[in-house]
Parts: C-alpha cells; sequence; structure tokens
C-alpha cells in the first residue's frame, strides 16, 4: 500500500488525474476498514497535489484542510505537518491569507528533519508580506542539501521567482524561473514546467516551448468548458449544464490550460479576452465543429 500511495504522488505531480484517483481509491478503501490515518492523510495529499498540479486551488484546499484544519496541527494526524507547503500555498491563492498566516505559526516547532524545515521555511514565506518573503525564500533555497528533494526546490524556486515578478524586478526572477523550469522538465511534471514559463513568459521571456503550447486548436466542447469556467462556475455546476461528470470537466481543464499557455482558473478569462480580440476563438470553434451540429 505505500506503493501505490508513492505512485499515486508522482502521478498527481505529473498531471494524471485519473491515476491519481485510482490510486487514492484503491489506498482509502485498504485503510478505512483498518483505521489506517496514515494512509488516509497520504491519499489526501496526493489529490491536494493533483488539485495544485491543474491550478484548482479550491479543490486543494479542500483536500488540505481534511488532513488537518487550518492553523492547528493534528497530533493523530502525523503526516500533517508535510502538507503545510500544500495548504498555505492553496490558501494564499483563494485569499485566505489570515489562514495562511495561522498555519505557518502552528508548524513552527515542526520541522525535525531537513527537507520538512524546507517546506516549512518556503511556506513561510509564501505566508509572509513581500518585503519579509525574500529573505525567507532565500533561507530556504540556502538550506544544505536542498538538491536532494527536486521537485520541492523547484516548486520554491517558481515562487520565489513569481515573487521577484511582481515585484518589478524580472532580472532577479528569471534565473529562478528558469532554473525551476529546467527542474521540472528533467522530473517529468509538464504542468509545473508550463506553470514555470508562463512567468518567465510575464517577466520577459519567451520560450519555444511556451510558443508551441499557447494558441493551439481548442475544441467547441472545450471553448465551452473554459467559457463557464471563467464565469466563475464550479467543476460540479459545470458538469451539469454540459452532462459531464466533474472529474470530466476537470480532465478537459487540464488540457485546456497549456493550449492556452496559461496554469490557473484565475488566468480563463484573460486568455479568452486575448482570443477574441485576436479573432481566434471564432476559428478554433469552427474547426472543431462537426458540420450540422
Amino acid at each position: 500500500m505505500d506503493l501505490r500511495c508513492s505512485l499515486g504522488w508522482i502521478a498527481a505531480a505529473r498531471g494524471d488525474d485519473e491515476r491519481t484517483r485510482a490510486y487514492s481509491t484503491a489506498v482509502e478503501q485498504w485503510a478505512r476498514p483498518r483505521d489506517s490515518g496514515l494512509h488516509l492523510a497520504l491519499s489526501e495529499r496526493n489529490l491536494a497535489l493533483a488539485a495544485l498540479t491543474r491550478g484548482d486551488f479550491e479543490t486543494a484546499y479542500a483536500e488540505c484542510v481534511r488532513v488537518s484544519p487550518p492553523g492547528r496541527l493534528e497530533p493523530h494526524r502525523s503526516y500533517a505537518p508535510w502538507m503545510v507547503l500544500d495548504l498555505v500555498e492553496s490558501a494564499r491563492q483563494t485569499g485566505r491569507t489570515e489562514e495562511a498566516r495561522a498555519h505557518v505559526a502552528a508548524a513552527g516547532r515542526a520541522a525535525v528533519t531537513p527537507r520538512l524545515r524546507l517546506l516549512i521555511l518556503a511556506a513561510r514565506a509564501m505566508a509572509a508580506e513581500e518585503e519579509d518573503a525574500v529573505a525567507l525564500f532565500e533561507a530556504a533555497l540556502a538550506l544544505p542539501g536542498v538538491e536532494r528533494w527536486p521537485f520541492d526546490h523547484a516548486r520554491v524556486r517558481v515562487a520565489f521567482g513569481a515573487l521577484h515578478r511582481r515585484r518589478l524586478r524580472p532580472g532577479d526572477a528569471r534565473p529562478e524561473l528558469r532554473r525551476a523550469a529546467d527542474l521540472f522538465g528533467r522530473l517529468g511534471t509538464a504542468a509545473w514546467q508550463h506553470r514555470a514559463e508562463q512567468e518567465l513568459r510575464a517577466a520577459g521571456v519567451t520560450t519555444e516551448r511556451t510558443l508551441a503550447g499557447a494558441g493551439a486548436p481548442l475544441t467547441a466542447q472545450q471553448l465551452e468548458v473554459a467559457r463557464l469556467a471563467a464565469s466563475g462556475l464550479s467543476n460540479k455546476e459545470i458538469g451539469a449544464r454540459l452532462y459531464l461528470s466533474p472529474r470530466t470537466v476537470g480532465t478537459r481543464l487540464y488540457r485546456i490550460f497549456p493550449k492556452l499557455g496559461i496554469t490557473s482558473r484565475s488566468a480563463l478569462r484573460d486568455a479568452l479576452d486575448s482570443l477574441r480580440r485576436t479573432g481566434k476563438e471564432g476559428t478554433m470553434t469552427s474547426a472543431h465543429t462537426r458540420p450540422g451540429r
């Protein structure tokens, strides 16, 4: 069962929602009758990471708080400290700044291993005010042996680069983002690599891979899903309108994001507006709609 937990984590990092859910279902079916809190937490961790990978921060937050509520690390949930970065990132991305800071404060005494120190210090940086976050990110990346955890290392670098970019310091952002994109690429985590490349583009660098992915044709159904998601509907609400399961909607969005050159729902509206301005939206719809439909 430990192997299935690990395989589920790899699938989640790579954006394979179907395999992630399959592994989580198997783990939960085994763990619930045995009351194995650790394995149940690992299943939630994988589902949270899958949501983070596809940019669904609301779902990621919901999965994280099932393990431990914000501001409190449940003593009987031994894996809770390891999900601090996931909870804090999803909290900040959904406007829950106070919850993020409360959780960082609760995790302050939990950093007892080198990797956990990296995760909690990065979470502290994400939750901090921008003027304080730079030093915290630098401290996280200066920890000994940070290269031993390349996925975590890349996550911290992309967050640090994004901070520099928001602070209008593109020269500082680009090295961090290039390093993150390279690490994600080596790991085969394409959605995370694309996120780093999107930040690079916002910092004034256009990569060949970004150009190849952005603007790829959308099918008529993908365009409709994108429009509904951009209007603020949840996956469940979109599925009800289009007679699709929420899981299928999530899969559609995961495939839509790289075609539009984005990594999250929050960027959908601007991406669709850009299509309309350039006249590409109509081409995408007509090129993939069967005659007579």
